[in-house]
């Protein structure tokens, strides 16, 4: 999908293996990025350490449209964006990213 064809304001950015976010982390940073006038990377942080996912501006659509690999999003947001205005604490849902089959079961007692 091309989400610039759609023109909104910005765009959550997540990655598939994050089995401890819910829909309550999900509406606060939405609701911060638009707080902050959706011209900021509003970014999930958990005990203190950057974490994901990340609500994008419509600025950096462009950029973000060419990654590929896992370090991609994190290399735009430092090199490029706009200084990021808010980290939302949402605990350690924002740190656990669940890639192998073996690290399910590691998720699943946090």
């Amino acid at each position: 999908m091309n989400a610039a064809a759609y023109r909104p304001e910005g765009i959550l950015v997540m990655l598939a293996g994050m089995p401890k976010l819910n829909v309550k982390h999900l509406n606060r940073l939405i609701q911060v990025f638009r707080e902050s006038g959706a011209k900021y990377i509003v970014r999930a942080a958990g005990k203190g350490k950057p974490g994901q996912p990340a609500v994008v501006p419509r600025a950096l659509f462009g950029r973000f449209s060419s990654l590929r690999g896992d370090n991609g999003g994190h290399d735009i947001i430092t090199r490029f964006g706009p200084p990021i205005e808010v980290e939302v604490e949402i605990g350690a849902a924002a740190l656990l990213d669940v890639d192998m089959p073996t690290q399910v079961a590691i998720g699943e007692r946090l």
